[in-house]
């Protein structure tokens, strides 16, 4: 699969569509709620916006993020990222829209799985190709209590084996 280059959105800070390029209006057809023949953009790209504006104007912490993660209708993930751009007239807003790599919604996705903290811990080494043996030795545990941990993992996340489960946890599925 050829890479994607990132799409690029501006916004004024009312925020009405100043600019808009033709990545980002092919990786925005990829979102339900958005369709090219409407005014409305979709409502990732106001919220991130939005929340950019609220830590610009000090309504929400400086440390919060002004970064979404969006479900697309294949069924991929799509980062759209706020930011300001400084030295325009009405200081416009950028907003980055990009194809999520798999690896980094990870964590997300075992958040969703209800594992336990160690059970995450445990699933990551197996994303990495991290064998029972090195997984017991890098968590001080034993190969058994590795393994039982592994099981319990299989049956919440309803999978049969380590490849399942690396399938599972990169395609979001």
């Amino acid at each position: 699969m050829a890479a994607v280059a990132p799409g690029v959105v501006v916004l004024h800070p009312d925020p009405t569509l100043a600019a808009i390029t033709g990545e980002a209006e092919r990786l925005l057809a990829d979102i339900a709620d958005y369709s090219s023949s409407s005014p409305r953009l979709p409502a990732a790209v106001y919220a991130a916006a939005s929340s950019l504006q609220s830590i610009d104007h000090g309504t929400a912490r400086p440390d919060a993020s002004q970064t979404l993660r969006v479900r697309t209708k294949s069924r991929g993930w799509l980062l759209v990222h706020g930011t300001s751009l400084h030295g325009t007239a009405d200081d416009q807003i950028a907003v980055i829209i990009e194809p999520a790599h798999p690896g980094s919604n990870a964590p997300l996705i075992l958040s969703s799985l209800g594992l336990t903290a160690r059970e995450s811990e445990i699933a990551v080494l197996v994303l990495r190709g991290t064998s029972t043996k090195a997984i017991a030795a890098q968590l001080h545990l034993s190969a058994y209590t590795v393994k039982d941990h592994l099981k319990s993992i299989f049956d919440k996340t309803g999978v049969r084996s380590r490849r399942d489960l690396v399938a599972q946890i990169l395609t979001g599925v």
